[in-house]
């Protein structure tokens, strides 16, 4: 063997062998960040959405920094966190967009429930609705609306899927956000360090 195809060998064994090392403040970070293909915005008007997707890893990371968070730390779950808010993240979407009391009842409602209806999850050939949906009721006290929503894996973690969003309270129509494998794989093979 030659000199120069042992250092090609040892290189590609050093790119497809060692695996990216965070620490949990900086997965955390780094997947809260756009950076990581983890995290989309969309602005409509004066609308805004922000589609978190949390990996298995996100929870691992929170367990690590001591949160008890066992029950949520699963690879059998895509986890998302969405919020709605205006523009600007002076006021949640729910507030912003209402013209009287009723309007905001309105939207409220649904967010507390019938927004479940309007996400959908698509992954190999299969489309489900959640199977965990829970709205957080903030009483004002953050300027954003935030859902929680939870679809079982029908392929695997690793596999690319779609998360849809067919709006019918505000503005945003519906929103397609496909996620890749090689993204998946990219945050699924970070090996978390402590400090």
């Amino acid at each position: 063997m030659t000199k120069p195809s042992i250092l090609i060998g040892l290189t590609a064994l050093f790119f497809f062998g060692c695996k990216e090392k965070m620490t949990p403040e900086g997965l955390i970070q780094f997947i809260h960040s756009e950076a990581s293909g983890m995290r989309h915005e969309y602005v409509v008007n004066d609308e805004k959405l922000v589609i978190q997707y949390l990996p298995s890893i996100y929870w691992k990371a929170a367990q690590m920094l001591g949160k008890n968070l066992e029950s949520q730390a699963t690879d059998s779950f895509a986890m998302f966190r969405v919020y709605f808010s205006n523009q600007n993240e002076s006021q949640s979407l729910s507030r912003h967009t209402s013209v009287n009391k009723g309007d905001y009842l309105d939207r409220l409602q649904y967010l507390d429930g019938d927004a479940r209806y309007d996400f959908l999850f698509k992954q190999g050939s299969d489309t489900i609705l959640p199977v965990l949906y829970h709205y957080e009721r903030t009483y004002d006290l953050v300027p954003f609306d935030c859902i929680n929503i939870s679809f079982p894996y029908t392929v695997n973690k690793d596999a690319e899927f779609q998360l849809e969003y067919h709006d019918n309270m505000f503005s945003f129509g519906i929103i397609k956000w496909p996620v890749t494998s090689k993204e998946l794989r990219k945050i699924n093979s970070i090996e978390l360090i402590k400090n």
